[in-house]
Order: structure tokens, then sequence, then C-alpha cells
């Protein structure tokens, strides 16, 4: 047999920075790196899938309108590409190359090629549609009729109930029926409508979805918690300009520092 090939003696594995490893405030990563080693490596390969997240999700949000021009949505489309492409780099770091994630596929490939089209491709979003159409779903499944027309008061024949019994079929008597599954269906969907928005007695707070983050409701928030976030973060505060390594940094800082001593 050939003798196998010999190995190139200089050969040797060399390590390459994500770009958003790239963008990160290398003093916090030598920090992280520092306090905590080789572990460090992990914890700051999540923190920055976090970021390319919230990178790419708050481009998204500043979408163009339907109407821009041509230059504008090509910008943004390639904008939201190398967002993506960033993100699913970095996704396939912190899993070992095995993430199993289609979102990352759909922002680079399907979200670019909507902005081409559409611009504000959340104009088109169908999620209340379907959220819609699963609640009639189960309200015609629980409440509604099972009819698809009116149907008059008369009489219409019927055999025997029982099982195994003979004889001619009878005449019975037929309610009137002077609702449809549509109609039924509608019916209680405005109820379920009006209870949920405050019409009736066993309502939901209107902004429900506010108020399980930040308010007083029936949600999960609890006001010391909301205290301490405003007392420390400020009314100026904003996310899109933090970065989940900076957040680290400072918790890292807040529990190395000695009481009393804001400036070590």
């Amino acid at each position: 047999p050939a003798p196998a090939p010999p190995e190139p003696a200089d050969a040797e594995l060399t390590r390459q920075p994500s770009r958003v490893e790239r963008e990160a405030d290398a003093a916090h990563l030598q920090l992280l790196r520092d306090m905590y080693g080789s572990r460090a490596e992990t914890a700051i390969r999540a923190a920055l899938a976090f970021d390319a997240y919230f990178a790419w999700y708050y481009a998204w949000k500043r979408r163009v309108p339907i109407d821009a021009e041509k230059a504008d949505k090509e910008a943004r489309a390639l904008e939201n590409m190398q967002l993506a492409v960033d993100m699913h780099e970095i996704y396939e770091r912190v899993s070992l190359y095995n993430h199993g994630s289609y979102m990352p596929h759909g922002a680079i490939f399907k979200i670019t090629e909507s902005i081409l089209e559409v611009g504000d491709v959340e104009a088109f979003d169908t999620g209340p549609l379907e959220l819609l159409n699963a609640e009639a779903k189960r309200k015609a499944k629980s409440n509604g009729a099972t009819n698809l027309e009116t149907i008059g008061a008369g009489q219409a024949q019927r055999g025997p109930t029982k099982a195994g019994a003979q004889g001619p079929s009878r005449l019975c008597g037929v309610a009137e029926r002077a609702t449809t599954m549509a109609l039924s269906v509608a019916y209680h969907l405005l109820i379920t409508n009006a209870l949920r928005r405050g019409d009736g007695v066993a309502s939901i707070p209107t902004e429900r979805r506010a108020e399980r983050l930040f308010g007083d409701g029936p949600g999960r928030s609890k006001l010391v918690r909301r205290g301490i976030k405003l007392e420390h973060l400020g009314e100026d505060y904003s996310p899109e300009k933090d970065s989940v390594i900076a957040a680290m940094v400072r918790i890292v800082v807040a529990r190395v520092r000695p009481a009393g001593d804001p400036e070590a």
C-alpha cells in the first residue's frame, strides 16, 4: 500500500471570531475571560447569540413603508440579510452547528425577498387572522349550530329509535331553527370579544398584554421588581442601545465591587 501523505509541520487550528464578536466591546469580552477563563467562552457565545438576535429584531422593527422607493427597499433588504447571516453564524457556533432552527433561514431568504417585494412585511401579517380562524373553529365545535341554512317549523318522518326495533315511520314535529352555523359562530365570537375588551361582567383589562409586563393587573409583574428596574435603569433606558454582554459585565462588576464603593 502507498504510504500515507505526511502531515504538514505547521498544521494548526486557528480561531476566527465571528462578526458579532468583532463588533462587541473587546474590554468587556476580556474582562469575562479573565474572570472565568475557558468557561467564559460558552457564556460569551450565548450572550452574543442574544445580541445578534436583538440587532436583527430592532432593525426589523424599523421597517420601510409599502410605497417606499426601490432603492430604500433594497437597502433595508441588504441590512436584513447581513444581520440575519450574522445571527445564523453565531447560532451555529453556540450550538456546535446543530441548532436546528428554521428561523435564521427564513430571516435570510424569505424575509429579505418579502422586503424587496412589499417593504413593510408586517402590513401583510396573517397572524391575527390565523388566531381568529382558530377561535372560530373552537366556537363552531363547542357552541355553533350544525345546520347551514335556517329551517322552519314543520314535521319530519323518523323511524324507530330503539336498535333492532321494527315498525312504520312516524311523523314528528320539528322545531324552528332560526340560526345557522355562520350566525351562531359570529354571535359567540362577538360575545367573547366584548368580554375580553371589558364590556362585560367577566371582563379582562383592555391593555392586558402591557399590564402583564409592567402593570398592576392580573399579570406576573411585581411592583417591587418593576420599581427596581425603573430605579436602576431610568425612564431614558433604551434596550436597543444596550447589549447582553454589557449586562453580564455589569452583573459581574456589581458582585465583585466592595459595598459602598461605587468607584471600585
